[in-house]
């Protein structure tokens, strides 16, 4: 959509998706691959508000974004690089466009504000004792703004755990760069089959990506998990009843 160029988001999507990291963690039941596509998903509204021609259609779009910006709050605090540089830009955008009154901003507070209405389980669930240790203790106040502010992980340690979302803006730039490329040279050198290499181009990255970083990524002879469950079950007793 940015570039409008299907080589351009092939390669951007390639690129990310089988990148080490990207592809060792969708594998791994982890916060990061919902965090990915938390930052896939911002990326996308913002690029459909860019494209909206109708103040009807931003305004929507400018509430969804709301909502997502809260609710990836709540999976990983590192995904608030991303919503300090684009809530500012939403808001500016709003503004220029003489679209920014205070009926809408109270309405993306509120849509903002429903999507972080997951953190309502932590107390909830800490006083019913089902959940009680699992985020600390979250029957005081303290306790959940601990938690909120994610102190356990350092609140303010947000680059060392920024590696995986930052290699999405990468792609992205990789996309971009050669739709822009490609571009630029049709345009000096009028030559038609520039098209053609460009999806060669594309075709190529990915299938090097994948190439490279198969052997790394390759679970099929790992049985960390049946040799588990087979050791648990040797050192039971024999005709033991399991329950």
């Amino acid at each position: 959509r940015l570039s409008g160029s299907h080589a351009g988001g092939i390669l951007a999507a390639g690129v990310f998706s089988f990148s080490r990291l990207t592809w060792q963690w969708s594998i791994a039941a982890e916060v990061f691959s919902l965090n990915n596509l938390f930052v896939g998903l911002l990326m996308a509204l913002t690029v459909r508000f860019e494209e909206a021609t109708a103040a009807k259609e931003r305004s929507k779009i400018a509430a969804i974004g709301a909502f997502s910006c809260g609710l990836s709050l709540c999976n990983q605090h590192t995904i608030v690089l991303y919503i300090l540089c684009i809530i500012p830009w939403i808001l500016f955008r709003l503004l220029k466009e003489k679209e920014l009154t205070l009926s809408l901003l109270l309405r993306l507070t509120l849509a903002f504000s429903a999507g972080l209405l997951p953190y309502v389980y932590l107390p909830v669930s800490s006083y019913l004792s089902r959940a009680r240790w699992t985020w600390g203790d979250q029957t005081t106040l303290r306790g959940f703004l601990t938690h909120f502010f994610r102190e356990e992980y350092g609140t303010f340690s947000l680059v060392e755990r920024f590696w995986l979302q930052s290699n999405a803006v990468v792609a992205v730039l990789a996309g971009l760069g050669l739709a822009t490329l490609v571009s630029e040279t049709n345009r000096v050198l009028h030559c038609t089959g520039i098209r053609n290499l460009e999806w060669l181009s594309a075709a190529l990255f990915v299938a090097y990506q994948v190439y490279s970083n198969y052997s790394i990524c390759d679970q099929r002879t790992n049985n960390v998990i049946d040799q588990f469950a087979r050791n648990l079950l040797d050192s039971m007793p024999q005709d033991a009843i399991i329950l």
